[in-house]
């Protein structure tokens, strides 16, 4: 057999060796944070894993929204474990990845997000089914079963808009805007020459791009609000 392919088997044996070390840590629980975590699957970047014991006690997804990237829950993952994790395993021991949220009936309003602490996806349960027990419990996914978004022009009702453009460009802005008898304001700043809001040379009685969120509990519509200006 030839030097090189002796290198090439070698090669492979090791190749092999490595998938099967990866493997073997698929399906073991380990203790983070003090929390037990089921490893699922190795990838690229790391391990991919699911709390076992819902963090400690059983919470809400949100009280006004399916919106996985505005909810309740995914802030207090994203900000309090984050740091409890973190303070055991190190500054960049967690690696942000993409959640896809798509909905259960194939909408894609909500679209993508990043985040260092997740749900788990719908998809992803199905795909990991056979190493998840039964728990007995409801499990909440980021999954939402539809999305309710809409969008519709709204006028403004009153609009105070700055510009600082001297060493950082900066954009300041406090508006109100009415819509089919919901009223939305809101306070804020961005930086950055292209970072304007979509109304920075609009007026008081111009109209601009809203969109209206609908929440529906057992088929029924339980609120109906302003979500954001587009």
């Amino acid at each position: 057999m030839s030097k090189s392919s002796v290198l090439e088997l070698a090669k492979k044996l090791v190749a092999a060796i490595e998938k099967e070390d990866q493997k073997s840590e698929i399906g073991k629980t380990i203790e983070v944070a003090g929390i037990n975590w089921l490893v699922l699957d190795k990838l690229e970047k790391g391990y991919f894993a699911i709390s076992e014991d819902f963090y400690g006690r059983d919470r809400e997804f949100d009280d006004n929204c399916n919106d996985w990237k505005s909810s309740d829950l995914r802030n207090e993952l994203n900000t309090d474990l984050r740091k409890k994790i973190e303070s055991e395993l190190g500054t960049d021991s967690l690696v942000e990845f993409e959640r896809n949220l798509l909905s259960l009936d194939g909408q894609t309003e909500y679209g993508t997000c990043r985040d260092y602490v997740s749900l788990i996806s719908v998809d992803e349960y199905r795909k990991y089914r056979k190493l998840l027990p039964n728990t007995g419990k409801w499990w909440w996914t980021l999954t939402p079963d539809s999305t309710a978004y809409e969008n519709a022009d709204a006028v403004i009702t009153y609009i105070d808009m700055r510009k600082w453009f001297a060493y950082v460009p900066r954009w300041q802005w406090e508006i109100k805007v009415e819509y089919d008898g919901l009223t939305y304001e809101e306070d804020d700043y961005a930086s950055g020459m292209m970072n304007g809001p979509s109304f920075a040379d609009s007026q008081k009685g111009d109209s601009v791009t809203v969109e209206v969120t609908e929440k529906y509990v057992n088929g029924e519509l339980a609120d109906r609000y302003i979500s954001g200006i587009e």
